[in-house]
């Protein structure tokens, strides 16, 4: 059994958080020569042998560029490995009554503060890219389909 620190555990909670779908493959191709038949059966050796815990349910994996506080013209690449999961049917209910809320009173007691967002940049950005249906969230609104 593998035990991990509590840290760890809300690392791997937080990259639960991100999203996408589908196998994205590299904007490059990679250098170097193409697969042989010694190199497939290493992979397949190493698969084997090999346990990718706790990693293997990391499915999606994303590349984002994110512009410094200090200074948003210069940038950093940030890698990102995550796990597309939707809540099971049952389980969020199942919480709300555990902890004693209600998941639906918040969001509406939450409403009020819609009229206070802004427009923010990018929400549109990949809008038609993804397969099935997306849910917008209420209240996030794109910059350039506002007008701002």
């Amino acid at each position: 059994m593998i035990r991990m620190k509590p840290t760890n555990l809300w690392f791997l909670l937080a990259l639960s958080a991100c999203t996408g779908s589908g196998r994205t493959e590299p904007a490059m191709s990679v250098p170097g020569t193409k697969e042989t038949t010694r190199t497939n059966i290493l992979e397949a050796s190493a698969t084997a042998l090999q346990e990718d815990a706790p990693t293997d349910g990391l499915d999606i994996y994303l590349v984002g560029f994110h512009p410094m506080n200090e200074d948003p013209a210069q940038q950093f690449e940030a890698h990102h490995f995550c796990k597309q999961i939707e809540a099971k049917p049952g389980l969020a209910e199942r919480r709300d009554e555990r902890m004693g809320i209600s998941t639906g009173a918040r969001r509406q007691a939450r409403q009020e503060l819609t009229p206070l967002a802004r427009p923010q940049a990018g929400v549109d950005a990949l809008k038609g890219r993804f397969k099935g249906p997306i849910r917008p969230i209420h209240g996030v609104i794109d910059k350039q389909a506002a007008g701002s």
